[in-house]
């Protein structure tokens, strides 16, 4: 076989994370293979430490949020107290 990539869906969880505004950002229109987009990259995210959540180059989280709209995470950043991890927090990107 070709090398190529498949889109694969997973569900983990549920987790209890808390977003939050990183001060004032515009959202973007990007382009895409699909057309355009908007993005709004002026979000943040913080969890716990046994929350599974990535951004890699080959594999992509995204969620949905009732009344705040569809998320994609583009960073992780882990939280480390005398050497543990305790949690993460993680840049977002809103996309419409």
């Amino acid at each position: 076989m070709v090398g190529y990539f498949e889109e694969v869906k997973s569900t983990r969880g549920p987790y209890t994370v808390r977003i939050f505004q990183k001060g004032y950002a515009f959202p973007k229109e990007v382009s895409t293979l699909a057309g355009t987009k908007q993005t709004d990259g002026g979000w943040g995210l913080i969890t716990d430490w046994n929350t599974d959540i990535k951004a890699t180059s080959n594999c992509s989280d995204e969620f949905d949020v009732p009344n705040l709209g569809h998320f994609r995470v583009v960073a992780v950043y882990p939280q480390i107290v005398q050497g543990q991890i305790v949690g993460y927090q993680a840049d977002l990107e809103k996309v419409d």
